[in-house]
C-alpha cells in the first residue's frame, strides 16, 4: 500500500468518526450534554470544537464547569469569535 492509499483510507475513516460522533448527539438539545458525550467517548477538547463548530477553550470550560458540578453558562457566538480569532 503506498502512502496516497494509506492518506485517502486515514480521510474516510476520519469522516467515518465524524458521522459517527454527530450522530450519537443529534438527540441532545443541550450544547453542555453534546459536549460531554463527546468527551466521555473519547474525543479531546481540540476534536470538539470542531465537531461542534467552538473553540477548544470553551469546550474545556464547559468540560472543567461540569466536572465541578458546576452549570456552564451560555457563551454568546461574539464571545466565541473572540477567543478563536477565527470563526
Amino acid at each position: 500500500m503506498d502512502k496516497n492509499q494509506f492518506d485517502a483510507i486515514i480521510e474516510r475513516l476520519d469522516r467515518l468518526t465524524k458521522l459517527i460522533a454527530l450522530q450519537s448527539v443529534k438527540g441532545e438539545v443541550r450544547e453542555q450534554d453534546k459536549i460531554l458525550l463527546l468527551s466521555e467517548i473519547g474525543f479531546r477538547p481540540s476534536e470538539i470544537g470542531q465537531l461542534l463548530g467552538k473553540s477548544s477553550t470553551n469546550i474545556s470550560v464547559v468540560l472543567s464547569k461540569i466536572r465541578k458540578g458546576q452549570q456552564p453558562t451560555q457563551i454568546t457566538p461574539s464571545e466565541l469569535t473572540e477567543e478563536s480569532g477565527t470563526q
